[in-house]
């Protein structure tokens, strides 16, 4: 603007005026440009689907990190969210099973077979909330009512009844029927 009122032409203060507003538009295509380009590396950052076959996700994240796992089934908030390559797993419920790789498993409620990272169960079947519900690497376990088996690592554990081996971590071979069954087992093989 000094330079247009140095000259004292009308035409000068025109071609600044110009100048201020291509300087304007510009400013506003590198801001759309900045915000574009954020998107595309928070949406490159989530895990996609690569190469799965039959997969059924109904739900937000649910099966959201599913890489290669395959015949997965999963309906409800973030259930199979942790599966990565795991194969014929079925989870209803919120947040019903999260392991990572375990393969055959059944979870029906809410927090059924809720695993965390890192759980590689599988052949379980899990009906009622949080039943297996911190079952890391328990394989052919079943627990139907809530709360049942769900501290095991274990294998081969039947539990019917609200909080029945509840506090099985490592046994094997278990059967407790009728609420809270053998809640006080812990490591007994039967």
């Amino acid at each position: 603007m000094e330079l247009a009122g140095e000259g004292g032409s009308p035409r000068a203060y025109e071609v600044a005026g110009q100048l201020i507003k291509s300087v304007g538009d510009v400013t506003d295509k590198l801001i759309d440009l900045q915000k574009k380009l954020k998107e595309v590396e928070e949406d490159s950052n989530r895990t996609t689907n690569n190469t799965t076959n039959n997969i059924t996700a109904i739900g937000s994240e649910a099966l959201n990190k599913n890489t290669t796992g395959a015949y997965n089934t999963a309906n409800g908030w973030s259930s199979l969210s942790g599966n990565t390559i795991g194969n014929n797993n079925t989870a209803v419920g919120n947040f019903a099973f999260t392991s990572s790789s375990g393969n055959s498993n059944t979870a029906i409620g809410s927090n059924a077979i809720r695993q965390g990272s890192g759980g590689s169960g599988s052949y379980n079947t899990a009906v009622g909330e949080s039943a297996l519900t911190n079952a890391q690497a328990g394989n052919y376990n079943t627990g139907v009512g809530v709360s049942t088996l769900n501290a095991t690592t274990g294998n081969y554990n039947s539990a019917f009844g609200s909080q029945a081996l509840q506090s099985t971590t490592t046994g094997w071979y278990n059967t407790g029927i009728g609420r809270d069954a053998l809640t006080t087992n812990t490591t007994g093989n039967h």
